[in-house]
């Protein structure tokens, strides 16, 4: 049995993935992200993943910064011949034995594919963080408009919550991961253990001992203007995630509000001129179309 480590991109799932690499869970076999500024101690996630990820948000219909809307009935409705051809490239890269971690931020939509693709339903790690945090994130790294961040962080944790409630599972939030580290590092080494994937104690006190805070890039208290008022109607659901922090999910959330499926379709509509842009005009366009393609692009 292995780990999938999922969660909001810039939620702390980098961290999780150091902690379980540290207490003696390997990373699946692959190319490495090089390090970034942004994740100084590496990203923990391969190219092979993420590209197999990206197929399939392409062809449900979207990407990492267009969340697709997928209907329960899609996930068990998806051609085998297609889920066979990804099965073979997993398999290539999962280890002999029964210690494994798997990370990608984008899991987290794609949980049921996860599970047909390993025909089980494998544990889950969900790194959580306040959603002011990963929008200011998002629009400093990115260039997202903060509605569109914060609509995609709502994405993300929606549907981990309601997809990886059926098997074992763990939250673990950033901040509070960060203010005791102890009890964070505690509640995660416990819950390997859970899983047939126990640590020693001498691990545990030195991923606890290795913990910066100083690492920490963004600390929001509020959006500015109109965005802080949209950022308030998130703070029940990332209190109820956040309250899970050491435990597992489900996690109920309220009602999904109703700019945020207007934002999620506003980013479907970019994701889709994006593509028919793709079809209409090859790598080799002129400088011109290349600046349309990137205005277009930019979320």
């Amino acid at each position: 049995m292995g780990l999938l480590i999922a969660g909001m991109h810039r939620s702390g799932t980098s961290m999780v993935a150091q902690w379980t690499d540290r207490l003696g869970v390997p990373m699946v076999p692959g190319t490495d992200f090089a390090e970034s500024g942004g994740n100084a101690r590496g990203l923990f996630e391969t190219t092979e993943v993420v590209a197999l990820d990206d197929q399939w948000l392409g062809v449900l219909g979207g990407s990492w910064w267009a969340p697709p809307t997928v209907r329960e009935q899609t996930w068990r409705s998806i051609d085998e011949r297609s889920l066979d051809t990804a099965r073979s490239s997993v398999r290539q890269i999962l280890p002999g034995g029964s210690r494994w971690f798997i990370k990608d931020p984008r899991i987290s939509l794609l949980l049921p594919l996860w599970d047909r693709l390993l025909l089980s339903r494998q544990p889950v790690a969900v790194g959580v963080r306040p959603h002011r945090e990963v929008a200011m994130s998002l629009h400093v790294r990115n260039g997202t408009r903060f509605r569109r961040g914060l609509a995609i962080w709502w994405a993300y944790n929606g549907s981990v919550a309601r997809h990886g409630g059926n098997r074992p599972s763990v939250v673990i939030d950033y901040d509070r991961s960060l203010a005791d580290p102890d009890h964070a590092v505690g509640a995660f080494a416990r819950f390997l253990a859970d899983v047939g994937m126990p640590t020693d104690p001498e691990q545990v006190a030195e991923v606890v001992g290795g913990i910066e805070p100083t690492l920490r890039r963004q600390h929001v208290e509020s959006l500015d203007g109109t965005a802080e008022r949209l950022a308030a109607d998130l703070d029940p659901h990332y209190e109820a995630l956040a309250a899970a922090h050491g435990a597992a999910l489900p996690v109920e959330l309220p009602p999904t509000p109703d700019w945020v499926e207007e934002a999620l379709d506003e980013l479907s509509e970019f994701w889709d001129v994006n593509v028919r842009l793709d079809m209409a005009l090859d790598r080799n366009s002129p400088p011109a179309s290349q600046r349309v393609r990137r205005m277009l692009r930019r979320k």
